[in-house]
């Protein structure tokens, strides 16, 4: 895999033709799903002005597994967007992030922070989280996903 700068760097946005794609990095597993989440949150809504909405936050826990590291972020990704959207919630946090990658088995955990809004906060209706030009590569110290949102 090519190596990417550091500086900060969490994800970026890339052309797409039709839908909303991004490319999330992270030193660790954990912190590239984390990436991930915030991009596709991103995406959605502006996380900032989420946060600093007067409603309540709301904590929800997921918790995914899978036979395959590029499976278990799409199931990730799915099932955060899922547990938010059914709840009219919108996230704006993920922390406490633990991925662990077995010969067989894998599985991701977090919670997930979001809150309620009737104010507009919205930027783009993402439909789902799709498999298509979904990649993961990588190995310790540098990962790279490519993720495609379905608008």
């Amino acid at each position: 895999m090519p190596a990417f700068s550091r500086k900060k760097l969490k994800y970026e946005y890339v052309k797409h033709t039709a839908d909303i794609e991004f490319f999330a990095y992270g030193k660790t597993l954990g912190e590239l799903f984390r990436n991930a989440s915030m991009a596709m949150f991103n995406t959605i809504a502006d996380t900032r002005a989420i946060a600093s909405l007067p409603s309540k936050t709301k904590i929800f826990r997921v918790a995914v597994s899978s036979h395959a590291p590029e499976d278990l972020l799409w199931k990730f990704l799915q099932r955060t967007f899922s547990i938010a959207d059914s709840n009219y919630a919108f996230s704006y946090k993920v922390k406490a992030v633990s991925v662990k990658v077995g010969k067989e088995r894998c599985s991701a955990k977090a919670t997930v922070c979001s809150k309620s809004s009737s104010s507009g906060v919205s930027m783009l209706d993402v439909k789902g989280v799709s498999k298509y030009d979904l990649h993961l590569t990588g190995a310790k110290g540098a990962f790279k996903a490519s993720v495609v949102l379905d608008v």
